[in-house]
């Protein structure tokens, strides 16, 4: 390898969990902290670092979690908010003229701490709902048990002004605004405005760290293995996860970063339970389909043996 010694290599890869963090603390905490764009030959050097930690990890010299986490670290400047949002179908938002008594009760329901609210849909989200909020409204409720009305106040009367950001922006810069505004919730929005989905600080610091759990996050499995070699997975799971944890290589040739959505683009529509689509490296099968989108689908990869038939 061209540019580092084989020495230097390995004690880049494996001091780079703890220098990094390092890096990254003071840079998110850095006022008007310029951010330009790689030069050709930082670029380079990015490409080897990916090239030694893969080479350290074959040569036993790094360990899978360090291999993920570096990984995770060197792509983090180029991950959109598109990529790490929550989408849209799984947003759970209340409508403005919800009182505070039925919001307090479907946050508790739901287990949401922070809910976003709209005014005629989920296209005119006008702020956050802060469920400490609620209940300072019912400590006033408490002490004037008289006043009814405290309660049926609607909430848009309570929102926190909400953090609009693009699909396309950087999520090292939208860190960056978290920090700056105080906000931990950001609503994500298309070229024309529209709600596209929502990111959490969490979202992003996950990018970093792996996974950490939170209330938008459910008990479930994102994909299942089966004895014959295949796999069911939830249509939601992206693409970079299905490459990076399955080792299947799905072709984003549109814009979009699930499963589900690489059905959609291939054919157009929301395809029912049976339907097939056949690639020269894998098979899906559709296993659910509901009204709203692919909810399951089972993934083939194709072996040597069957390329060859």
């Amino acid at each position: 390898m061209n540019g580092f010694s084989v020495p230097a290599a390995v004690t880049m890869a494996v001091c780079l969990p703890l220098t990094y963090p390092l890096f990254l603390f003071s840079h998110f905490f850095a006022k008007n902290a310029p951010s330009p764009k790689l030069s050709e030959s930082e670029l380079k050097v990015k490409q080897e670092l990916v090239d030694i930690i893969q080479e350290a990890e074959t040569g036993a010299h790094l360990a899978v979690a360090d291999k993920d986490l570096i990984e995770s670290v060197v792509s983090f400047p180029s991950r959109i908010a598109r990529e790490v949002m929550i989408p849209r179908v799984d947003i759970f938002a209340l409508p403005a003229r919800t009182p505070i008594r039925e919001a307090a009760e479907k946050c508790i329901e739901e287990g949401y701490s922070r809910v976003p609210v709209y005014k005629n849909s989920v296209d005119e989200i006008i702020g956050i709902l802060m469920y400490k909020d609620l209940l300072i409204k019912y400590m006033e409720f408490s002490i004037n048990p008289g006043k009814p009305e405290i309660l049926e106040t609607p909430i848009d009367t309570i929102v926190k002004k909400t953090l609009y950001t693009p699909e396309t922006k950087k999520i090292s810069h939208l860190l960056q605004e978290f920090r700056k505004k105080q906000q931990h919730m950001a609503i994500v929005v298309d070229e024309y405005g529209g709600t596209e989905g929502i990111v959490t600080i969490e979202d992003i610091l996950e990018e970093i760290v792996g996974d950490i759990a939170d209330e938008y996050d459910e008990d479930q499995e994102l994909y299942v293995a089966l004895a014959s070699g295949c796999w069911i997975i939830d249509a939601r799971m992206s693409i970079l996860d299905i490459e990076e944890e399955l080792g299947i290589n799905i072709p984003q040739e549109g814009e979009y970063d699930t499963i589900g959505g690489y059905i959609y683009y291939r054919t157009g529509t929301i395809p029912p339970k049976g339907f097939v689509i056949d690639h020269d490296d894998f098979r899906i099968d559709i296993v659910k389909s509901g009204e709203r989108g692919v909810e399951k689908i089972r993934l083939t990869p194709k072996t040597e043996a069957s390329h060859e038939s």
